[in-house]
């Protein structure tokens, strides 16, 4: 439990970390991304395949932000036209892409995006708290959701790019989620993890 909540403190609760953590995978994301889409080194292929990722990048953010606060879909949860996202202000192939990334369970990170619903549950009792406790709870939350989604920009940017390549989902998928460190992969006994402090992620 020690270490569990030490893991959050310097990490998915740490307002601190998302900056950190987006720009550090924006980087090393990237230069892996191109390093597996097997563009020939300084040809004008790989020139422009970093140019595409680093852009699709910067806008996932927002995309990501969007999907899982439900500002992408109408009321029946189905997602809006081209012309009610463009409106909006979000790229439809962006949005389609990332969904079809989350389908494909491309999407890692400490935890994965709660439910829509929940999610307003929790900016509701940030903006209205009626408590202290339930303030500092959803506050985490909502922390951990943020980080949640600069980790997987650069992830769900390569997916974009591989598939323009000719990847297939599943490859592309694979690509992204192992982009960076896979924090979904652990191994079987969780015992080293419980004594050192991100000892599966060094690993």
């Amino acid at each position: 439990a020690m270490m569990t909540w030490l893991r959050k403190v310097y990490t998915t609760i740490n307002p601190g970390f998302i900056y950190s953590n987006y720009f550090k995978d924006y980087q090393t994301g990237t230069l892996n991304a191109l390093s597996e889409l097997d563009n020939p080194l300084f040809s004008r292929d790989l020139m422009r395949s970093a140019e595409l990722i680093s852009i699709t990048a910067l806008k996932m953010p927002k995309i990501i932000y969007g999907v899982n606060m439900g500002k992408t879909k109408n009321k029946a949860g189905k997602t809006l036209s081209d012309a009610e996202l463009k409106k909006k202000g979000y790229d439809p192939k962006l949005v389609k892409a990332y969904e079809e990334f989350l389908e494909d369970g491309a999407q890692t990170g400490f935890s994965y995006m709660k439910p829509i619903e929940n999610i307003k549950v929790d900016i509701d009792n940030i903006s209205n708290p009626t408590n202290r406790k339930k303030f500092i709870k959803s506050l985490s939350k909502f922390i951990d959701a943020l980080n949640l989604a600069s980790e997987n920009s650069t992830r769900a940017a390569a997916y974009v790019e591989a598939r323009k390549r000719g990847m297939s989902r599943m490859e592309a998928a694979q690509l992204a989620k192992n982009l960076t460190i896979n924090f979904n992969r652990s191994g079987s006994d969780p015992t080293l993890s419980l004594m050192y402090l991100f000892f599966n992620a060094s690993v």
